[in-house]
């Protein structure tokens, strides 16, 4: 049976490969991106991370959700729990990354490690 990490790091690779595919018709459902983000501290790190990668490279197509991003992620940064403030800095500099080198596939490397990661994660 798959662990509840498991189950969120692999719906995130499914999105990644959407997003990959066909940015434009996953926007269509920006309101919905935008909810998922917003459990982005309710989730483990490796669940944050893999959950943020795979919708990053939509913020370039998207003002409003880069926007959204930003607020998620620094609400994260301001948490109590200093897991929590390390994993909205990292996704902050994937962001950064995913800004200022669109169109790099440097996701795909971190979505396969955060994978790899989240099968050795116990279960949530």
């Amino acid at each position: 049976a798959m662990g509840g990490a498991d189950r969120v790091c692999l719906f995130a690779h499914l999105l990644h490969r959407l997003v990959a595919r066909s940015p434009h018709v996953v926007l269509e459902h920006e309101q919905i991106i935008k909810e998922m983000l917003e459990f982005f501290s309710a989730l483990s790190p490796t669940q944050a991370s893999s959950l943020l990668l795979s919708v990053l490279p939509l913020t370039n197509a998207s003002p409003r959700l880069q926007d959204f991003t930003v607020l998620v992620l620094r609400k994260a940064m301001f948490a109590r729990d200093p897991v929590q403030q390390v994993t909205a800095a990292r996704g902050t500099l994937h962001l950064l990354a995913a800004k200022h080198m669109p169109g790099s596939s440097a996701s795909a490397p971190a979505m396969r490690s955060l994978l790899r990661a989240a099968s050795t994660e116990p279960s949530s």
